[in-house]
C-alpha cells in the first residue's frame, strides 16, 4: 500500500495583510511541484512503501519568492532522498537559474564539489535570508553556500536585489586622506560606452570613486553617462579626441586636439578638466606642453592588466590584485563588458584593505 504525504514549513516574519495570500499561493505551488516531483522521480510504484514531501517557503524580498522541497521515499524498505530549489520572479512567474547569477560558470565549481555542467547551470536555487545562505540542489542534494563566500563572484545586477543586504564592507571614498589610508585609483579609458552605466551602478553600490578618461568624439553620444558620472563624484578627464598617437603630430595639432576634447567635456561634466591621459601613454615635449597650456596634469598608470587583450574578467581581476600597492593607479577600459565585471571583482576583493578614490582625492 503506497502512502503519500505533503508537509510544509513557512519561514516568515510578521507580514502585512496584503502579503497573506503569498504563502497560500506558494502552498499550492509547492503541492503542484511536489506532485510533479513525486510523479517524475524514478521508482517502482508498486514497491513504494511511503513518500513524504516537505517544503520550506522563504519570505519574499523585492520581486522574489524562494522554495526548497525535500522528498523522502521508501521503496521496498530502501530510503532515498531528493531536494529541489526554486527562486521565482514574481512578475514574470519564471524561475531564475544559476547561470544567470554567477559571473562565470567556473566560479560555481569553486564553491561545490559537484562537476558543473551546462545542464546544472540551468537549475534554480533558493535564498535563505535568515541564515545568509544560497541553497542549491545539485544532483538532488541540498547544498548551502554562505553569502560571504559569494564575494566578487556574482553578476552585479543580481547581488543586491536577490541577497537583500550587502554582505561586504566598502569604505566611503568621499571622506578619506590617502596620506593616512591605503588608496587605489581605478581609471577607465576610451569611453563612455553602453557598458558605462552598469559600471556606474557598481561604483555607486560599493561607494567607490573612479576617474574616466573619455574620448572627445564619444562625448555627445554618451553625454548622459558623463553627466551622471560627474554628479556621482567621479573625475572626468581627457583622453584626446580620437585616440591618435599624439607625439607624431606637431604642437599646434596636439593643442587643438586637447582643446576640442576639453571643450566637449566641460559643458556636461561641469568640472574643470584637470587630468589628461595621452593615448597609448605616448608623450613627448609637445604633448606635455599642450597639456600644461590647458592646466591639465598628465597621468599615466602603474597597474595595467591588458584588459583590452585579456577579455577574461577573472584573469584581469587576479592580475590587478597581484600587482597593486597603496597609491596604485589601475588602467581599465569601460568599453568592454568583461572589464566592468573585472572592476566589480577588484572592488569586492580589495575593499577590506583599500579605499577606491578618484585622482583628485589621490593627488589632494
Amino acid at each position: 500500500m503506497k502512502k503519500f504525504f505533503i508537509t510544509r514549513r513557512f519561514i516568515l516574519p510578521p507580514t502585512p495583510a496584503a502579503d497573506v495570500l503569498v504563502p497560500i499561493l506558494c502552498s499550492f505551488l509547492a503541492i503542484i511541484l511536489g506532485t510533479l516531483l513525486y510523479l517524475t522521480l524514478p521508482s517502482q510504484t508498486s514497491d513504494v512503501d511511503y513518500e513524504i514531501i516537505t517544503y520550506e517557503y522563504y519570505p519574499p524580498e523585492a520581486n522574489l519568492v524562494s522554495i526548497l522541497t525535500h522528498s523522502k521515499k521508501s521503496v521496498a524498505g530502501r530510503i532515498t532522498q531528493h531536494s529541489s530549489t526554486w527562486t521565482f520572479n514574481k512578475s514574470s512567474k519564471t524561475p531564475y537559474t544559476l547561470a544567470q547569477i554567477f559571473r562565470d560558470p567556473a566560479i560555481l565549481g569553486e564553491l561545490t564539489p559537484n562537476p558543473i555542467t551546462a545542464e546544472i547551470l540551468q537549475d534554480s536555487f533558493a535564498i535563505d535570508r535568515a541564515n545568509q545562505e544560497l541553497i542549491t540542489s545539485l544532483d538532488g542534494t541540498e547544498q548551502r553556500i554562505k553569502f560571504t563566500d559569494l564575494q566578487g563572484r556574482l553578476n552585479f545586477e543580481f547581488s543586491e536585489p536577490m541577497f537583500g543586504v550587502n554582505p561586504f564592507t566598502y569604505k566611503d571614498a568621499d571622506h578619506v586622506d590617502c596620506t593616512v589610508s591605503k588608496c587605489l585609483a581605478l581609471t577607465f579609458d576610451d569611453g563612455p560606452s553602453e557598458h558605462t552605466d552598469r559600471l556606474l551602478d557598481i561604483l555607486a553600490y560599493t561607494h567607490a570613486k573612479a576617474t574616466f578618461f573619455v574620448l572627445g568624439h564619444r562625448v555627445n553620444a554618451f553625454a548622459g553617462q558623463i553627466i551622471r558620472a560627474a554628479r556621482e563624484g567621479h573625475d572626468i578627464g581627457s583622453h584626446s579626441w580620437i585616440h591618435r598617437n599624439l607625439p607624431r603630430f606637431p604642437y599646434a595639432t596636439i593643442l587643438n586636439d586637447l582643446t576640442a576634447t576639453t571643450n566637449a567635456i566641460q559643458p556636461f561634466s561641469g568640472q574643470f578638466v584637470r587630468f589628461f591621459r595621452p593615448p597609448y601613454g605616448s608623450i613627448n615635449r609637445n604633448v606635455n606642453t599642450a597639456a600644461a597650456a590647458l592646466n591639465q596634469q598628465v597621468v599615466l598608470w602603474t597597474v595595467d592588466p591588458w584588459d583590452w587583450q585579456n577579455k577574461d574578467a577573472a584573469f584581469v581581476c587576479n592580475d590587478v590584485i597581484d600587482h597593486v600597492r597603496p597609491g596604485s593607479i589601475i588602467l581599465l577600459h569601460d568599453i568592454y563588458s568583461t572589464s566592468v565585471d573585472a572592476a566589480q571583482c577588484i572592488i569586492n576583493r580589495l575593499s577590506e584593505q583599500y579605499t577606491f578614490v578618484n585622482l583628485s582625492t589621490l593627488y589632494k
